[in-house]
Formats: C-alpha cells, structure tokens, sequence
C-alpha cells in the first residue's frame, strides 16, 4: 500500500490548484510547477498521478490540466489530465456527493480527445476514489469525499458477489411495494428447467398456457446477453426441440449460459428463460409470437442476470477485475491522521454498462425488467425500480435505463433516442427489438401504435430529427446493408440515430398541420413490429425552396420563398440518409429535379425542396436569449407510389424570440393535404 504524507502548507489560497475549490474553472499547469508547488492538494494529485497513471504514459508529460464537474445522477468528479505531446492522458476521479455545484465550466475530456482539429491520441482512463467505511475520518483535503462500505471483489463469481445478489433480491422482495412486486400476469410457454439434476437441464413447454397450481406461482430467472457468432450458440430448432426436452447436458452449453444457470441456483432459482432455447429460432411463427412476449417475460422474471460485459454467449459472466489502476492509498494528512481510500475503476453513470449497453434487443430486456443485476468489468451494479446500488455499498437515486420509462409528455421520445444509438445485427428487426416496451405503453394507454410512432401523439412524434448528417463524421458514410421494413415518416426507416428538440414539457408551441388519416398495416402475427406499409394524410402548410449541396464546404444550403418574394437562409436542411435527386414525374415551376434517399454520400446537387410544416415551439428557460424553434418535414414525390410523398429529411430553423406564428406570417405558404408513405 503506497503512503504519503500531507505537506502542511495551507492550500486553499493556492495560485495553481485554487483550493480544487467547486466554483473553479478548468486549470491548466506546468507539470514542474506541480512537482515544487507546497499545496497539499497538489501534492495529492502528483501522487494520485504516480499511483495511477502507468509510467510510460507519464514520461514527458508537460502539463496538466484539472477541474471538477458535477452531472445529474451521478458524484461529482474531479478531473484530472496530464497532456503530453500528441497525446491525452485524461482521468477522472470521482470523489464528491451529490450536492450540485454551481458555475462549472469545463469540457468532457472525451470530447477533448476527439476533437478532429487535433491530432491527438486519445487514452482516457476513468477511475473513482472513495475513503473507506472505518478510516478515522473524513479526509480533510475532500471533505465531502464519499465513503464505501467495501472494496469490490476481486472476481465476480466469489461468494461475497452472490451474497450481494442475495442481500439485495431479498430486501426488494419484503420492501418494495408497487412495481417491483407486479405479480406475473403471463408465465413464458417455454422454460428451462435447471433444478431437477445435476448434470441435465429440460427444456418445459406449456401450450395453450396451462399449468398445474404451483407453476402458476413459478419464479423464474431471465438472462439477458450478446449472442456473438450464432453458429457457435445451443438454439433449439424444430429438428431438435423433442431432444431438448429429453434432456440437454450442461457441458455442452455456452460458458455464459452455464454461468447464468449457476447464479439461479444459487438463488434457489428452479427454471431460467433464455431466448436461444425457449425460442423456436428456425420457426417464422414461433418466432414472432414468442419474440413479441419477450417484454412481458423480462417484466415477469424474478430476476434478470445481464452478462453485460460478455462480447458472446462463449465468454461466461465471470470473469476476474482489472487490477492496473486499482488499489489503496494510505493518506497521512497534516494532523498525522491516516486515511485508507480505494481507488477503482469507475461506474459507467449513463447505464450503458459494457457491450451489453451497446446492443438494441438487450435495452427493452433493461427497462422492462422489474430487477436486474449487471455484472460489469468493475463491479457487481443492481437496478430495480425502486433505485441503483453498487457492489461497493454506493445507493445512487439513478435508475439507468429504467428513467427513461418514466410516463411523462416526451418519454417515448426520450426512449428512441437512447434505443436508436444501439447496434443490431438485422436490421429488418428493429421494430420488433423495441415491441415489448411498445406493447407495454400500448396496454398501460390504449394508445395506438403506427410503425414506431403513437397515433394520439403523431403530430409530435413526427418531429424527430436524423443524426445521419453528424454521425459520418465519426463513423463513415455506410449504405444500409439490408431493407428496413417501415414507411419513410417512421424512425425505423433509416439506420441511424434520432432525437427530438424541446421534448421538455414546459415548451410551448403551436402547430401548423393536422393528422386526418392514419393508415398501416403489420406485417406477421406481431402488431409491434415490421410495418411493410404505411400512410399517414396531413393537412397543413406546405412552402417551396431549394436546396445545394457543396462538397467542398461539406454543407447544404437552403434558400426558402418568403412572402415578400425574397429568400431565407438561416434554416438548416438535415438529410434522413445519403441523398440524390431524380427527375420529377410532374412539371414544377424551378424545373429543378427531386431528392430522394440513397444509400451513398451525397455528391454536389441542386435540387427543389419542399417542406411540410409541422410546428413552432418555444422554450423560455432554454437559453440565456431564448429562440423559437420551427420544424417541418422535408418531402418528395414517392418513386413507388404517382400521387404520394415520402420523407427525405426535416428543416429547421432558430428564430430569436417567441414567434409561434413564424411560418404562416412569414413563408410563402398554401394550404394542402398530402399522403406520406
């Protein structure tokens, strides 16, 4: 264990660190005005640098730089970076309470290293320091450090880690009322039956739902996990299922599948609902109906066991902890007291833990279960409705995923835009990986629900904008490997991610078209998943423009006819996908072609835009000067359909002030009905 001792020179006043006062801003330091400053608290942060910085990182570092920020959900964190040339070396320490700080200022050190205007090479390492339960008292350089009941195990299969599990299952079962103990409303047709010998699991079905009285009270454990190569995975298949059902033996199962089966048993857990075996996965209509109950199987699982660090079903759910950057550190500070702290790898605080987080099927598995623990590269993290705990003894009032399904205006919004970053595999399934919680609002409203959007909330719905034009920057313009069955209006036409400006509930706003018809049509047994066809009729305001596309400039320009026979500028023309243009099939006043989707970046072009004005909204706490945000759909003759449009993008634009009525009063406008597809 490493010790040092605290300089006694009073710190607060210091000129280089400022006290690591909250209200300071993002500092930066010559690494040798460190090494001879006086200041405890830049001698804490030298030896916090040599306790975890690998030293070939730290060879030749010129400087560092450090703040501290506070983000909801989440301590307070201080940050510290040590910048070498053509290089960053970021870490950040988690170490203060709750308590909001006020007068921050200071940038995420990710988006620093991916700044593409430097040529930085990036290695962020993300550790949390906290003083351990028993330590003599609070360390006086942090008074407000957070203290933990105990170091996190040093595998995740110890007994210590299952009686985490334990502890916690228990207390949710006697003391949270309400969500957490919804009785099942539907026992999965299939289960796996794990208890009844050692060495064999059964496959159990039950058709038509019947069940004897005690299975109708049955617990049951889910797992929540990465397939990885499907040709490595146990699936039941119809040339197979008597087989399952006769009998499978546990050695043959993937590493993570054996796992999970263990943690059940442990809990005294009799049957697990795994898809690979209680999904018929070489049956169509097996496969759409049970897939489409997914939702309620996860919301009726005693527990969900999330292999949130596996990359596959081989790799197993535990797995020993990273020891480079952890460890102890005894502080000796000025009153000759000594202090025993931890120092770990952090939390992921936006609840995406490991490869897990970045899939699409395991978000619906996330959100919908009542209890679910994450097993992590750093720890143990426990997730109910009720809150979110950590191995460590950490209680955070956060509930990841789970926020999100809050029933407020907005929240289906708030879910596509975190579901929409996730990865698929077939893409043509993207309706159905999202279906259980769609189901789930569907019979807690009686909402209707139209290819990825809300029939009662569709005007609104509608309003959802493409990362498309900013996700390339990072990622490279990729075609759409595979069609996605879903009408253009639909989010889960495209393969990108989406989100929506001023969800927020406190917005004002007025609208510029109706919804008069709503069409659509599901495609197999689910009625939450593939829509082949779809058309929504809207009555509203529909003005001319057009639009140029520079490839050296990297931009469109949008100029928009105004009612005094000028053009607008100042919007924005946000493309759904790579564009293109086609002549048009009727003649048109500019005489200039159509755009239409494609599947390559757009190459220099001019071409007529046409937009379908949806809404203004305002949002007097936004901004220090606030703006009025105008949206509408950007639309084009369908190539499929004479006589009907399709959504090839939105426009947008920012007028200062509250100008609710902007389109009509300023745009030259007509009135018009159009059918999207």
């Amino acid at each position: 264990m490493l010790e040092t001792s605290s300089p006694g020179a009073e710190s607060s006043d210091c000129e280089i660190c400022h006290g690591l006062k909250p209200h300071g801003k993002n500092r930066a330091c010559l690494l040798p005005v460190f090494i001879k400053s006086s200041c405890r608290r830049c001698a804490f942060i030298l030896h916090l640098l040599d306790k975890c910085v690998p030293k070939n990182q730290m060879r030749n570092v010129g400087a560092i730089r450090f703040g501290i920020n506070h983000e909801r959900y989440r301590p307070c964190e201080v940050y510290i970076h040590a910048t070498k040339l053509h290089k960053d070396i970021g870490h950040r320490i988690a170490s203060l309470n709750d308590k909001p700080l006020d007068n921050l200022s200071l940038p995420d050190l990710r988006n620093i290293c991916n700044d593409r205007s430097k040529t930085y090479e990036a290695s962020l390492t993300v550790l949390e320091l906290f003083s351990l339960k028993g330590s003599e008292s609070r360390l006086s350089i942090w008074p407000e450090l957070q203290v933990v009941d105990q170091r996190v195990s040093k595998h995740s299969g110890d007994a210590s880690c299952i009686q985490f599990i334990r502890d916690r299952l228990q207390n949710c079962c006697s003391g949270h009322p309400g969500p957490c103990n919804t009785p099942n409303s539907e026992i999965p047709r299939r289960l796996v039956d794990i208890g009844s010998h050692s060495s064999l699991i059964y496959l159990r079905e039950y058709p038509n739902g019947i069940f004897s009285s005690h299975e109708r009270t049955v617990q049951y454990s889910a797992l929540s996990y990465c397939w990885g190569d499907p040709t490595r995975l146990l699936k039941t298949l119809t040339t197979n299922l008597n087989q399952h059902k006769s009998g499978i033996p546990r050695e043959i199962l993937p590493l993570t599948i054996q796992d999970a089966i263990s943690i059940s048993l442990q809990l005294n857990l009799k049957y697990i609902w795994i898809d690979c075996l209680c999904i018929i996965q070489d049956d169509k209509t097996d496969w759409e109906i049970e897939s489409s109950k997914m939702g309620t199987y996860y919301r009726g699982a005693h527990l969900t066991i999330a292999a949130t660090s596996s990359t596959d079903a081989c790799q197993g759910i535990f797995s020993e902890r990273p020891v480079g950057f952890t460890g102890d550190l005894a502080f000796v500070d000025e009153e000759g007291k000594r202090h025993e702290l931890v120092v770990q790898p952090a939390l992921d605080y936006q609840g995406n833990f490991g490869t897990l987080g970045e899939r699409a099927w395991a978000f619906q598995e996330n959100a919908l279960s009542k209890r679910i623990v994450h097993f992590t590269e750093t720890g143990i993290a426990w997730e109910c409705n009720e809150g979110f705990s950590y191995e460590d003894g950490r209680t955070l009032d956060w509930l990841g995923v789970k926020s999100r399904m809050k029933k407020d205006e907005g929240h289906w919004a708030r879910l596509l835009e975190s579901f929409s970053t996730r990865k698929l595999t077939h893409l043509s399934v993207k309706l159905a990986a999202i279906s259980g919680i769609a189901a789930t609002i569907h019979e807690q409203t009686g909402n209707h629900y139209v290819a990825g959007l809300w029939e009662e909330t569709l005007l609104y719905d509608l309003c959802w904008t493409s990362e498309y034009w900013f996700e390339p920057l990072y990622k490279g313009f990729n075609p759409v490997p595979q069609p996605i069955e879903a009408p253009s209006w639909s989010w889960a036409s495209i393969n990108v991610s989406i989100y929506w400006i001023n969800r927020h509930p406190n917005v004002e706003f007025s609208t510029y078209s109706k919804v008069t018809r709503v069409e659509c049509s599901a495609l197999g047994s689910n009625p939450f998943a593939g829509f082949v066809e779809g058309c929504v009729e809207i009555e509203g305001l529909v003005s001319q423009g057009t639009v140029i596309f520079d490839d050296g400039t990297m931009d469109f320009v949008v100029a928009l006819e105004m009612s005094n026979n000028t053009k607008y500028t100042e919007s924005a023309f946000r493309p759904d996908t790579g564009v293109d243009v086609v002549r048009n099939n009727t003649a048109n006043p500019s005489g200039l072609p159509r755009l239409r989707r494609a599947d390559t970046p757009p190459k220099p072009l001019e071409a007529e835009l046409t937009c379908l004005w949806l809404r203004t909204s305002f949002d007097p706490t936004q901004y220090t000067e606030p703006n009025s945000y105008v949206f509408g759909l950007a639309i084009a003759e369908s190539d499929s359909k004479p006589g009907y449009f399709s959504r090839v993008g939105s426009v947008d634009c920012w007028i200062l002030g509250r100008h609710l009525s902007w389109v009509s009063d300023n745009l030259k406008c007509s009135y018009r009905r159009v059918c999207l597809v």
